[in-house]
Protein backbone atom coordinates (compact mmCIF):
# COMPACT_ATOMS: atom_id res chain seq x y z
CA UNK A 1 0.00 0.00 0.00
CA UNK A 2 3.01 2.27 0.63
CA UNK A 3 4.58 1.57 -2.15
CA UNK A 4 1.43 2.38 -4.35
CA UNK A 5 0.70 5.31 -2.74
CA UNK A 6 4.07 6.19 -3.08
CA UNK A 7 4.13 5.76 -6.91
CA UNK A 8 0.91 7.72 -7.22
CA UNK A 9 2.49 10.75 -5.59
CA UNK A 10 4.76 10.78 -8.03
CA UNK A 11 2.99 10.18 -11.23
CA UNK A 12 0.78 13.14 -9.80
CA UNK A 13 4.14 14.99 -9.87
CA UNK A 14 4.32 14.74 -13.54
CA UNK A 15 3.65 17.58 -16.25
CA UNK A 16 0.66 16.63 -18.04
CA UNK A 17 2.17 15.56 -22.14
CA UNK A 18 1.64 17.48 -25.34
CA UNK A 19 -1.26 16.30 -27.58
CA UNK A 20 1.64 15.06 -30.05
CA UNK A 21 3.43 13.21 -27.71
CA UNK A 22 3.09 9.18 -27.75
CA UNK A 23 1.84 8.29 -24.76
CA UNK A 24 3.50 6.37 -22.55
CA UNK A 25 2.42 2.75 -21.77
CA UNK A 26 5.48 1.17 -19.68
CA UNK A 27 8.63 1.78 -17.81
CA UNK A 28 10.98 -0.74 -17.95
CA UNK A 29 13.92 -0.19 -15.51
CA UNK A 30 17.54 -2.88 -15.33
CA UNK A 31 17.75 -3.79 -12.74
CA UNK A 32 14.72 -4.97 -11.61
CA UNK A 33 16.18 -4.67 -8.14
CA UNK A 34 19.63 -4.05 -6.90
CA UNK A 35 21.50 -5.29 -3.64
CA UNK A 36 24.32 -3.20 -2.29
CA UNK A 37 27.17 -2.52 0.03
CA UNK A 38 26.66 0.74 2.10
CA UNK A 39 29.03 3.34 -0.02
CA UNK A 40 28.56 1.30 -2.98
CA UNK A 41 26.86 3.04 -6.51
CA UNK A 42 24.91 1.39 -9.41
CA UNK A 43 23.46 2.81 -12.14
CA UNK A 44 20.30 1.82 -13.11
CA UNK A 45 18.57 2.79 -16.96
CA UNK A 46 14.79 2.74 -17.86
CA UNK A 47 13.56 1.92 -21.10
CA UNK A 48 10.22 4.19 -21.68
CA UNK A 49 7.64 1.93 -23.80
CA UNK A 50 4.52 3.17 -26.29
CA UNK A 51 1.61 1.00 -26.05
CA UNK A 52 3.33 -1.11 -29.21
CA UNK A 53 6.48 -1.71 -27.03
CA UNK A 54 8.50 0.89 -28.63
CA UNK A 55 11.20 2.82 -27.33
CA UNK A 56 10.11 6.95 -26.08
CA UNK A 57 13.57 8.02 -26.19
CA UNK A 58 12.93 12.06 -25.72
CA UNK A 59 11.17 11.74 -22.43
CA UNK A 60 12.49 13.16 -18.72
CA UNK A 61 12.67 10.53 -16.45
CA UNK A 62 12.63 11.82 -12.78
CA UNK A 63 14.21 9.94 -10.03
CA UNK A 64 13.22 9.89 -6.11
CA UNK A 65 14.30 7.78 -3.27
CA UNK A 66 11.65 6.39 -0.74
CA UNK A 67 14.39 6.83 2.04
CA UNK A 68 17.22 8.28 1.30
CA UNK A 69 18.96 7.78 4.84
CA UNK A 70 19.58 4.31 3.37
CA UNK A 71 19.91 4.90 -0.49
CA UNK A 72 19.70 8.09 -2.93
CA UNK A 73 19.47 8.69 -6.52
CA UNK A 74 20.43 10.75 -8.34
CA UNK A 75 18.57 12.27 -11.53
CA UNK A 76 20.75 10.80 -13.70
CA UNK A 77 19.80 7.23 -12.41
CA UNK A 78 22.77 6.65 -9.88
CA UNK A 79 21.73 4.78 -7.10
CA UNK A 80 24.19 5.01 -3.61
CA UNK A 81 24.24 3.11 -0.80
CA UNK A 82 24.31 5.09 2.19
CA UNK A 83 23.18 2.65 5.54
CA UNK A 84 21.91 -0.95 5.91
CA UNK A 85 18.25 -1.33 5.51
CA UNK A 86 15.59 -1.42 2.63
CA UNK A 87 14.09 0.90 0.62
CA UNK A 88 12.84 1.52 -2.90
CA UNK A 89 13.98 4.21 -5.91
CA UNK A 90 11.19 5.46 -8.11
CA UNK A 91 11.22 6.39 -11.70
CA UNK A 92 8.40 8.39 -13.38
CA UNK A 93 7.97 9.44 -16.70
CA UNK A 94 4.99 10.54 -18.63
CA UNK A 95 2.34 10.03 -16.06
CA UNK A 96 3.80 6.19 -15.39
CA UNK A 97 6.38 5.05 -12.48
CA UNK A 98 8.54 1.97 -11.88
CA UNK A 99 10.08 0.60 -8.30
CA UNK A 100 13.00 -0.72 -8.01
CA UNK A 101 13.74 -2.60 -4.45
CA UNK A 102 17.05 -1.62 -3.34
CA UNK A 103 18.92 -3.38 -0.29
CA UNK A 104 22.02 -1.85 1.43
CA UNK A 105 23.83 -4.52 3.41
CA UNK A 106 26.83 -3.07 5.65
CA UNK A 107 30.12 -4.00 4.19
CA UNK A 108 31.75 -7.37 5.23
CA UNK A 109 35.06 -6.38 7.52
CA UNK A 110 38.01 -8.44 6.58
CA UNK A 111 40.52 -7.09 9.24
CA UNK A 112 40.95 -5.72 12.09
CA UNK A 113 43.50 -3.54 13.10
CA UNK A 114 44.73 -3.20 16.80
CA UNK A 115 47.06 -0.15 17.69
CA UNK A 116 49.72 -0.11 18.77
CA UNK A 117 50.66 -3.31 17.89
CA UNK A 118 52.47 -3.96 21.03
CA UNK A 119 52.91 -1.70 23.69
CA UNK A 120 53.78 -2.27 27.26
CA UNK A 121 52.19 -0.70 30.62
CA UNK A 122 53.46 -0.36 34.47
CA UNK A 123 51.77 -2.88 36.64
CA UNK A 124 49.04 -0.25 38.05
CA UNK A 125 49.12 1.96 35.50
CA UNK A 126 46.59 1.96 31.99
CA UNK A 127 47.02 2.77 28.47
CA UNK A 128 44.62 3.25 25.62
CA UNK A 129 44.34 1.22 22.58
CA UNK A 130 42.14 1.73 19.27
CA UNK A 131 40.62 -0.83 16.67
CA UNK A 132 40.16 -0.02 13.43
CA UNK A 133 37.80 -2.28 10.44
CA UNK A 134 38.63 -2.80 7.33
CA UNK A 135 37.00 -4.01 4.37
CA UNK A 136 38.66 -6.43 1.28
CA UNK A 137 39.67 -3.01 -0.04
CA UNK A 138 41.36 -1.50 2.99
CA UNK A 139 38.86 0.95 3.39
CA UNK A 140 37.74 1.50 7.29
CA UNK A 141 34.33 0.38 7.95
CA UNK A 142 32.88 2.73 10.83
CA UNK A 143 30.19 2.55 13.20
CA UNK A 144 30.75 -1.10 14.00
CA UNK A 145 30.83 -2.43 17.63
CA UNK A 146 34.10 -3.54 19.06
CA UNK A 147 34.62 -6.49 21.59
CA UNK A 148 37.49 -5.81 23.75
CA UNK A 149 38.98 -8.84 25.68
CA UNK A 150 42.77 -9.98 27.21
CA UNK A 151 43.70 -13.51 27.28
CA UNK A 152 44.85 -12.97 30.84
CA UNK A 153 43.10 -11.11 33.24
CA UNK A 154 46.07 -11.84 36.20
CA UNK A 155 48.49 -9.60 33.69
CA UNK A 156 46.31 -7.26 32.26
CA UNK A 157 42.31 -5.55 31.93
CA UNK A 158 40.83 -4.08 29.44
CA UNK A 159 37.31 -2.21 29.49
CA UNK A 160 34.67 -1.91 26.57
CA UNK A 161 36.33 1.25 25.04
CA UNK A 162 39.63 -0.35 25.13
CA UNK A 163 41.41 0.76 27.95
CA UNK A 164 43.62 -1.51 29.32
CA UNK A 165 45.03 -1.81 33.05
CA UNK A 166 48.25 -3.52 33.97
CA UNK A 167 47.82 -5.99 36.45
CA UNK A 168 51.40 -7.99 37.16
CA UNK A 169 54.52 -8.09 35.26
CA UNK A 170 54.19 -10.53 32.24
CA UNK A 171 53.29 -10.84 28.79
CA UNK A 172 49.28 -11.06 27.54
CA UNK A 173 47.31 -10.48 24.64
CA UNK A 174 44.56 -8.11 23.89
CA UNK A 175 42.11 -8.60 21.38
CA UNK A 176 39.26 -6.52 19.49
CA UNK A 177 36.63 -8.54 17.78
CA UNK A 178 34.25 -6.25 14.84
CA UNK A 179 31.79 -8.26 13.52
CA UNK A 180 33.17 -11.98 14.21
CA UNK A 181 36.67 -11.01 12.86
CA UNK A 182 39.71 -10.75 15.34
CA UNK A 183 42.43 -8.43 15.92
CA UNK A 184 44.94 -8.33 18.73
CA UNK A 185 47.48 -6.51 20.16
CA UNK A 186 50.96 -7.83 22.41
CA UNK A 187 51.17 -6.33 25.99
CA UNK A 188 53.89 -6.31 28.07
CA UNK A 189 53.46 -5.34 31.73
CA UNK A 190 56.31 -4.08 33.40
CA UNK A 191 56.72 -4.21 37.52
CA UNK A 192 56.70 -0.79 39.59
CA UNK A 193 60.31 0.52 38.97
CA UNK A 194 62.01 0.39 42.40
CA UNK A 195 62.56 4.61 43.48
CA UNK A 196 64.22 3.20 46.71
CA UNK A 197 65.36 0.43 49.08
CA UNK A 198 64.86 0.49 53.13
CA UNK A 199 66.97 -1.29 55.16
CA UNK A 200 66.31 -2.37 58.79
CA UNK A 201 67.65 -1.57 60.91
CA UNK A 202 69.69 1.21 59.11
CA UNK A 203 72.71 1.36 61.83
CA UNK A 204 73.32 -1.43 64.49
CA UNK A 205 76.36 -2.09 66.72
CA UNK A 206 77.97 -5.81 66.64
CA UNK A 207 80.48 -7.57 69.38
CA UNK A 208 83.13 -9.32 67.33
CA UNK A 209 81.43 -13.08 66.58
CA UNK A 210 77.76 -11.68 66.63
CA UNK A 211 75.40 -12.19 63.86
CA UNK A 212 72.32 -9.89 63.04
CA UNK A 213 70.01 -10.55 60.26
CA UNK A 214 68.95 -7.47 57.82
CA UNK A 215 65.64 -6.94 56.02
CA UNK A 216 65.59 -4.90 53.00
CA UNK A 217 62.45 -3.40 51.42
CA UNK A 218 62.16 -2.30 47.84
CA UNK A 219 59.48 0.61 47.79
CA UNK A 220 57.79 2.64 44.95
CA UNK A 221 58.64 6.38 44.15
CA UNK A 222 54.71 6.19 46.14
CA UNK A 223 56.34 4.61 48.99
CA UNK A 224 54.25 1.03 48.49
CA UNK A 225 56.08 -1.71 49.78
CA UNK A 226 57.30 -3.47 46.11
CA UNK A 227 57.43 -7.61 47.53
CA UNK A 228 59.02 -10.31 45.28
CA UNK A 229 62.20 -8.50 44.13
CA UNK A 230 65.71 -9.91 43.86
CA UNK A 231 67.97 -8.46 46.80
CA UNK A 232 71.84 -8.60 46.16
CA UNK A 233 73.70 -8.31 49.47
CA UNK A 234 77.51 -6.73 49.69
CA UNK A 235 79.64 -5.42 52.21
CA UNK A 236 81.76 -2.70 51.70
CA UNK A 237 84.60 -4.31 54.43
CA UNK A 238 84.15 -8.16 54.21
CA UNK A 239 86.84 -8.57 56.95
CA UNK A 240 84.96 -6.55 59.34
CA UNK A 241 81.62 -7.52 58.67
CA UNK A 242 80.86 -10.08 56.30
CA UNK A 243 76.78 -10.63 54.68
CA UNK A 244 75.08 -13.44 53.40
CA UNK A 245 73.03 -13.56 50.17
CA UNK A 246 70.23 -13.38 52.83
CA UNK A 247 71.26 -10.40 54.52
CA UNK A 248 72.77 -12.04 57.46
CA UNK A 249 76.17 -10.06 58.81
CA UNK A 250 78.55 -11.49 60.82
CA UNK A 251 80.85 -9.13 62.99
CA UNK A 252 84.47 -10.56 62.22
CA UNK A 253 86.70 -8.06 63.50
CA UNK A 254 86.47 -4.22 65.20
CA UNK A 255 85.77 -1.08 62.24
CA UNK A 256 82.72 0.12 60.52
CA UNK A 257 81.38 -1.60 57.48
CA UNK A 258 78.63 -0.19 54.91
CA UNK A 259 76.22 -3.30 54.83
CA UNK A 260 74.71 -2.73 50.87
CA UNK A 261 71.60 -4.32 49.48
CA UNK A 262 70.81 -3.93 45.93
CA UNK A 263 67.57 -4.39 43.95
CA UNK A 264 67.12 -3.09 39.97
CA UNK A 265 69.97 -0.79 40.12
CA UNK A 266 68.81 0.62 42.92
CA UNK A 267 71.01 0.78 46.42
CA UNK A 268 69.72 0.40 49.92
CA UNK A 269 72.82 0.75 52.90
CA UNK A 270 73.01 -0.12 56.84
CA UNK A 271 76.23 1.28 58.88
CA UNK A 272 77.50 -1.42 60.84
CA UNK A 273 79.64 -0.77 63.92
CA UNK A 274 82.26 -4.03 65.36
CA UNK A 275 84.10 -3.94 68.74
CA UNK A 276 85.43 -6.33 70.54
CA UNK A 277 83.95 -8.45 73.25
CA UNK A 278 83.53 -6.50 76.31
CA UNK A 279 86.13 -8.39 79.38
CA UNK A 280 83.90 -9.13 82.28
CA UNK A 281 87.18 -10.48 84.71
CA UNK A 282 90.81 -9.65 84.23
CA UNK A 283 93.12 -11.81 87.19
CA UNK A 284 96.77 -12.03 87.59
CA UNK A 285 98.77 -14.95 88.65
CA UNK A 286 100.09 -15.02 91.35
CA UNK A 287 97.98 -13.23 93.25
CA UNK A 288 100.45 -12.25 95.65
CA UNK A 289 104.20 -13.34 96.21
CA UNK A 290 107.08 -11.89 97.53
CA UNK A 291 109.88 -10.96 95.74
CA UNK A 292 113.50 -10.31 97.28
CA UNK A 293 115.41 -7.30 96.53
CA UNK A 294 117.54 -7.59 92.71
CA UNK A 295 114.83 -10.43 91.61
CA UNK A 296 112.42 -10.14 89.57
CA UNK A 297 108.89 -11.95 89.41
CA UNK A 298 106.69 -12.72 86.05
CA UNK A 299 103.62 -11.93 86.95
CA UNK A 300 100.36 -13.29 84.17
CA UNK A 301 97.24 -11.97 83.18
CA UNK A 302 93.80 -13.64 82.39
CA UNK A 303 91.25 -12.41 80.73
CA UNK A 304 87.86 -13.87 80.79
CA UNK A 305 85.05 -11.91 78.44
CA UNK A 306 81.98 -11.41 78.45
CA UNK A 307 80.80 -14.80 76.76
CA UNK A 308 82.97 -16.57 78.95
CA UNK A 309 85.77 -16.79 76.98
CA UNK A 310 89.22 -17.21 78.33
CA UNK A 311 92.54 -15.84 77.32
CA UNK A 312 96.21 -14.86 78.26
CA UNK A 313 97.57 -11.51 75.90
CA UNK A 314 100.50 -11.78 74.51
CA UNK A 315 104.18 -11.36 75.02
CA UNK A 316 104.01 -7.92 73.79
CA UNK A 317 100.89 -6.88 76.04
CA UNK A 318 102.54 -8.93 79.23
CA UNK A 319 105.46 -5.83 79.48
CA UNK A 320 108.99 -6.72 80.39
CA UNK A 321 109.77 -8.11 84.13
CA UNK A 322 110.81 -5.34 86.19
CA UNK A 323 113.94 -6.04 89.16
CA UNK A 324 114.68 -4.04 92.25
CA UNK A 325 117.64 -4.02 94.44
CA UNK A 326 117.83 -3.62 97.88
CA UNK A 327 118.84 -0.58 99.28
CA UNK A 328 122.54 -0.86 100.94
Amino acid sequence: MAAATYALLLVSCESPFAPDESIVSQLVANPLSATMTVGETRAVTVRVLDDAGNPINDRRLFWSSQSPAIATVSQEGIVSGVAAGATQIAVSAGGKSALIPVTVIARPVSLVRVTPATSSVVAGATTQLAAQALDAGGETVAGRPVLWATSDMTIATVTSTGVVSGVAAGTTNITATIDGVLGSSVLTVQPVPIASIEVSPSAEGLIVGAQLQLAATPRSATGVALPGRSIAWSSSTPSRASVSSTGVVTALSPGTATITATAEGVNGSARITVSLVPIDTLSLTPQSSTVAAGQSLQLVARIVDANGARSCPDAASRGTPTSRRSPP
